[in-house]
């Protein structure tokens, strides 16, 4: 799949929820990003009827095997470095269980969620207009 175009999906597959402000690319793919493939801004309660925004940082993985710590490496640092308050990973298959205990424990202290295969195919089922848009990366059976 095609690196460039899986974090366009992403990225629109993510404003399409409700807490999501807006969504940045990074740069093109392949390029020097600094760990970032996207800006993911998303709303929280601060008090009571106000809310505030959060800086996501978001990963995208192409990849045919699953993703492995290996692979989303020093995700701490790159928080802390771009004063973010999270992690996004989303990956076009699976992700190891070590992978999975690594975040876990992140999520202890910061806001992190991950998409795998699944969840996309969730997410394209529920907003079947975004598939349209992405024909040349998707196979749609009828």
């Amino acid at each position: 799949m095609n690196p460039g175009r899986f974090e366009e999906l992403i990225s629109d597959l993510l404003e399409t929820e409700v807490m999501i402000q807006r969504v940045r690319l990074v740069g093109k793919s392949n390029n020097a990003d600094g760990g970032r493939d996207l800006l993911i801004y998303k709303k929280y309660m601060q008090s009571e009827g106000k809310y505030g925004t959060a800086l996501i940082i978001g990963q995208c993985k192409a990849y045919e095997k699953s993703v492995n710590k290996s692979h989303v490496r020093d995700i701490r640092d790159t928080l802390d470095y771009y004063n973010a308050n999270g992690f996004f990973l989303a990956v076009t298959s699976g992700i190891t269980t070590q992978l999975i205990d690594h975040l876990c424990k992140l999520q202890e202290s910061r806001d992190v969620d991950w998409w795998t295969e699944r969840e996309i195919f969730k997410k394209l089922r529920q907003n079947s207009y975004v598939v349209d848009r992405y024909l040349d990366i998707l196979e749609v059976e009828n």
